[in-house]
């Protein structure tokens, strides 16, 4: 994940429930215009269901 968020400057998850393994919706940092070593920005979406 540090070498994708090293190129890419994004590193997302995807949450899943357990019993049945269905996307709830995703976590991820990016990192935008500064660099890996400045504070990035956390963006979550969760599923409306």
């Amino acid at each position: 994940m540090a070498m994708v968020v090293d190129t890419l400057g994004i590193g997302a998850l995807v949450l899943r429930r357990r019993d049945d393994d269905e996307a709830l919706g995703y976590c991820a940092i990016i990192v935008g215009r500064g660099t890996v070593d400045e504070a990035g920005e956390i963006v979550w979406l969760l599923s409306s269901r």
